[in-house]
């Protein structure tokens, strides 16, 4: 049955007062761990430091560099290194002499390729997908007129762009324009008209061309009729279709004369009918068309814009008119690119029906037109005149002169180039080449490839990201500079130090104050906690090695005051060693208790079937085969070997399996990654989704899980718990505080939890012994690395296993320490409450400090019996009053000396039974309400 932990708490806010512990040792922290110089890139005041020189392919296969900085006795953190390149040149093309040549002294040539792309013109393959850019770096080689060569180190600044032609389109026709069609004419009395008659058209002399009406109906009434057979006394109205060439009164003509009908020209004869008079009423419907087709236009001349421009012309026909009447037409640029003009066309004299030529824009065009039926009112057509457009690329412009002398143009083309991209660049370990490397590094020096090989986010080819070899061109001053990241852990330290004024702190510590200098780091967080008191520490030289690690223990064995050991790691062998070293130091002949300030690891994602959770300790292994209860093929359905149970293991949807494991070029493992969809049984499963081929020998697999707040629960707990799954028991210990994760933040950068233990083990040597943490603010650390959405009660069961657990309160609206415990027995409130261990063991010093003067300097008699009794009782005399504030009372409630003499057995031996009470912590308030 698992314990039942609690949330320290009450209703009623309750503020403790820190007191400062003054009568008895201070509790202090030792915080051991490595002390390290550090050499960082992105560092500015300590980049230079990391300067290594110019990259060279020069030499075999390496070239080979000393650590900057390092001092003797100082280790190499191989982890830690990285290497980066300042305005590394990535060499992409090289054309040899005889191809390219100066155009000019700032534009050189290719003959075929192009360097970028226009619409239509794309850069040549040889440039990658990205072409050359403005900034490339460029370095040309030649010979000068007098054949003296020379050297040009310079920069893309633009490029030249080969132009088309310009060009004139072919007049396009309006839809809107008179069609052509043959002249037509037809004139029908109406069916009511008195008398019979035979009226006729002459349609010979009709004009539409002016009024752009080729094609007119008339209506033709008689409004008043005629007397006396003469028809000139009568009135007539005319009626056009097109409302265009309307006349409201009209006097004929005699009976059998032409009458003009409108104004363009068309005669009506009106014959007399049987009647002899025109009658109203009468009415007659005429149709007229005139013979027309459509002229050719032509546009001619030579295009030569001053801009280079396009442009699009429109001409107009403002009055239409058979061309021995002088049209007029009007030539205008449709986005307003030209002037407008006007212009009254005359005929040429040859050809015939051919107008003369008139400009069309101010660049060279003319337009004219050729037909034998004149132009039409209205009537339009755009000519396109194309300006010279931007085609290939093959002239790079250069931001530097060339040599004066040198010989221009094709009979110089004897230009060496070679373009590279320059940029600042990390060197990774692995090189693009598979199985290559950029650089090696040993404990002695770092060797750097003569051929490294880089990826540039820009060069791809056909979207496959390519490498591109870094060179060092001396021309190029101060290319290919490589920089060094690096930390050297400074050689280990003989004996203990202690730092007791902050005025020393730089002094004894070398290297930055930040995480990456561990031992500085947490120094200064211990030693922030502990309100300036004295923070006891030990440099471990290169963590690596555990000896290291128990010379700071053993360094320590007679310091009573470096109480608080921190150590910065989460190394589970050297945290072995802590917990079996503060055992041992609380052996009854020990007068220098310690305690243990761990931190477990994070845990983003762990092992749910694998050989640490199999049932040999073995590999498990898997095959994958089509799933037969679903139609089509699809490898989904796992089976796994018999060490694993994946029910009992609690494998589950969502879980990730990893399958299909090779070693690649490098030597490093990689697999292939699918999700559970479904759990069979204990040894099948089903895949949301499989690989493309069956597994079918049994190989390996593992399934992981990313850590949800129970899982993380359940890990804690695990870790806590005396011979737990995870073997780790050396935590279940009431000297011990255990915080349950591995990092925490500190603004928005994520740290290890160490050095927030180290600030906690300081506060703990500045507040009195038997102050609790519980509910103090920690300072300086804003988050924890816990699961979100982590909840309360799960919170309490971690604290139950043993944590230590700092959180935000939201109470409080501040991040503090929930609960002060120990990783003891929760049960038991004098092993749980850290600041009972911590006062008891300073009342344990006390009392030895009371009792070592004796040691050799007197016998066993009855007098020194009744003197040591009274000392032991003038010690409670002045811990009941020791460090006590308004809410803390004593160190000491009360004492009572329960036997004092001499052993039976050993003569020399003085038996002393000591009864104390202890004050406890007031974590809970409960109060009741009786409301009447």
């Amino acid at each position: 049955m698992s314990r039942i932990g609690f949330r320290p708490g009450v209703e009623v806010d309750v503020r403790f007062q820190p007191a400062v512990s003054t009568a008895v040792p201070v509790l202090s922290p030792y915080v051991i761990g490595p002390l390290a110089r550090v050499v960082r890139y992105d560092r500015p005041s300590e980049k230079p430091l990391g300067l290594l020189g110019s990259y060279s392919t020069s030499g075999q296969n390496w070239n080979n560099y000393d650590y900057p900085q390092r001092q003797g006795g100082d280790v190499v953190d191989l982890d830690f290194i990285k290497l980066n390149v300042d305005k590394g040149l990535l060499e992409y093309w090289t054309q040899a002499s005889g191809t390219m040549a100066a155009t000019s002294l700032t534009t050189i040539r290719h003959p075929s390729l192009n360097f970028t792309s226009n619409p239509g013109f794309p850069s040549s393959s040889v440039f990658g997908d990205r072409g050359v850019r403005v900034g490339d770096r460029v370095l040309i080689k030649g010979v000068r007129a007098n054949t003296n060569p020379f050297t040009l180190a310079t920069t893309v600044a633009g490029f030249v762009s080969d132009q088309s032609a310009t060009s004139i389109g072919s007049p396009i026709t309006s839809p809107t324009n008179q069609v052509a069609q043959p002249d037509d004419d037809d004139i029908t009395p109406g069916s009511g008209n008195s008398g019979n008659t035979t009226d006729s058209l002459n349609s010979a002399n009709y004009d539409g061309l002016a009024a752009g009406i080729l094609t007119e109906t008339y209506f033709i009434e008689v409004i008043q009729g005629s007397t006396g057979g003469d028809a000139t006394t009568a009135r007539l109205r005319v009626t056009s279709g097109s409302g265009t060439d309307d006349v409201l009164v009209l006097v004929p003509d005699d009976f059998g004369d032409p009458t003009p009908i409108g104004t363009r020209g068309l005669l009506v004869t009106f014959d007399q009918n049987t009647t002899g008079e025109f009658t109203v009423g009468d009415t007659w419907n005429v149709l007229v068309k005139q013979e027309y087709a459509a002229p050719t236009v032509t546009a001619a001349g030579t295009y030569a814009p001053t801009d280079g421009l396009s442009r699009n012309y429109v001409v107009r026909v403002l009055t239409g008119a058979k061309y021995d009447e002088s049209p007029i037409i009007q030539v205008s640029e449709a986005r307003g690119l030209d002037i407008v003009q006007t212009y009254t066309l005359s005929d040429a004299v040859s050809p015939a029906n051919t107008t003369v030529a008139v400009p069309l824009g101010s660049f060279g065009l003319t337009v004219a037109f050729t037909a034998a039926f004149g132009l039409v009112t209205g009537d339009s057509w755009s000519i396109a005149a194309v300006g010279s457009q931007p085609t290939n690329v093959r002239t790079l412009r250069l931001a530097n002169t060339l040599p004066a002398d040198i010989v221009l143009d094709s009979a110089g083309a004897n230009l060496e180039v070679t373009l590279f991209i320059q940029g600042d660049f990390e060197i990774t370990r692995q090189s693009a080449i598979p199985g290559a490397f950029n650089w090696e590094a040993t404990p002695s020096e770092l060797k750097v490839s003569t051929s490294v090989n880089l990826f540039e986010p820009s060069w791809t080819v056909a979207g496959v990201p390519q490498p591109l070899p870094l060179v060092s061109v001396s021309e190029f001053v101060g290319s290919s500079q490589l920089y060094i990241t690096h930390r050297m852990w400074v050689a280990t330290q003989s004996a203990i130090n202690a730092i007791t004024t902050f005025e020393e702190f730089d002094s004894l510590f070398v290297g930055p104050n930040d995480a990456d200098n561990p031992l500085k780091f947490a120094v200064g967080q211990a030693f922030r906690g502990s309100a300036g008191r004295a923070v006891f520490y030990f440099n471990v030289g290169d963590p690596s090695v555990p000896a290291n690690w128990n010379t700071a223990l053993v360094a320590s064995e007679t310091v009573q005051g470096a109480y608080g050991i921190v150590p910065l790691t989460q190394d589970q062998t050297v945290l072995s060693s802590v917990a079996t070293f503060v055992q041992a130091r609380s052996a009854p002949d020990s007068n220098t208790d310690k305690v243990a300030w761990f931190t477990l690891p994070d845990v983003d994602l762990f092992t749910v079937v694998g050989d640490s959770t199999s049932s040999d300790g073995q590999q498990v292994l898997a095959t994958v085969i089509d799933d037969p209860d679903t139609s089509g093929t699809q490898f989904t359905l796992l089976t796994v070997s018999s060490n694993a149970s994946l029910l009992e293991l609690g494998v589950r949807p969502g879980d990730q399996v990893r399958i299909n494991y090779q070693t690649d070029a490098w030597g490093e493992q990689s697999f292939e990654t699918y999700q559970v969809d479904t759990v069979i049984n204990e040894s099948s499963l089903k895949l949301v989704s499989g690989p493309a081929l069956q597994v079918s020998t049994p190989s390996l697999v593992n399934i992981v899980r990313t850590t949800t707040a129970d899982d993380y629960v359940s890990i804690v707990e695990n870790r806590l718990t005396p011979d737990g799954a995870l073997g780790t028991s050396f935590y279940s210990s009431f000297l011990n505080r255990v915080i349950p994760y591995g990092s925490v933040f500190i603004g928005n950068t994520k740290v290890p939890s160490y050095f927030m233990a180290a600030y906690l083990a300081g506060v703990r040597s500045a507040l009195a012994p038997h102050q609790s943490l519980t509910r103090w603010q920690v300072a300086g650390f804003t988050g924890a690395n816990l699961p979100r959405g982590i909840t309360n009660s799960q919170l309490n069961r971690i604290a139950a296993a043993g944590s230590f657990i700092v959180a935000f309160d939201a109470q409080l609206g501040r991040f503090v320490v929930r609960h002060g415990v120990t990783a003891g027995d929760y049960d038991d409130v004098n092993n749980r409450e850290e600041s009972i261990i911590s006062n008891v063991h300073s009342i344990k010093f006390a009392l030895f400090a009371v009792l070592d003067p004796y040691i050799g300097r007197a016998n066993v008699t009855d007098e020194l019996l009744a003197i040591i009794s009274t000392d032991i009782l003038s010690l409670e005399q002045v811990l009941t009053s020791a460090n006590a504030g308004p809410f803390l009372g004593g160190q000491l409630i009360d004492l009572i000396i329960l036997d004092i003499r001499q052993s039976p057995i050993a003569k020399d031996t003085i038996l002393v039974d000591v009864e104390i009470t202890v004050p406890a912590p007031v974590n809970r308030i409960r109060l009741t309400l009786f409301v009447n």
